[in-house]
């Protein structure tokens, strides 16, 4: 695993996607391929200029009782998901998106699986990095 930041969260990344950086979106795939791919936002929610502590939570507890959302909850974090058609890729291709709440930070990770290209093995693979992706997020400091 390798542990990755932005902003004032961490999180590890499995050794068999590479990353790159879209725009301030952290985005992990397998090599050479477009067909599967894993990307993490994450937003810091504040007041006056300071991170609001537990913001990001609330936010994501409410949005998920707005739209009728399961909401996990574990060590400190919330989620919530949901799986819809892709805009992009072969028809059939879906992408599922993950809210989670976690202290002042919401966090949005989307993976994206074309139904048609790549290896299935691997495409699940990818699928089954995202909830330990979430389990794995951290704010190392807690005034932040």
């Amino acid at each position: 695993m390798r542990t990755l930041t932005i902003g004032a969260v961490s999180f590890d990344v499995p050794e068999f996607l590479d990353l790159r950086d879209d725009e301030g979106t952290l985005v992990a795939y397998p090599p050479a391929s477009d067909y599967a791919n894993v990307r993490v936002s994450v937003s810091t929610v504040a007041k006056d200029g300071k991170p609001s502590p537990g913001a990001g939570e609330r936010i994501t507890r409410s949005v998920a009782s707005k739209e009728q959302r399961h909401l996990h909850e574990k060590n400190g974090k919330v989620w919530y998901s949901y799986s819809q058609p892709a805009s992009d890729g072969s028809t059939g291709s879906t992408i599922t998106f993950w809210h989670i709440g976690l202290g002042a930070h919401t966090i949005v990770i989307s993976c994206f699986i074309d139904s048609a290209e790549g290896e299935s093995a691997m495409k699940q693979r990818v699928i089954d990095s995202v909830i330990p992706l979430i389990h794995s997020f951290r704010v190392d400091d807690p005034s932040v």
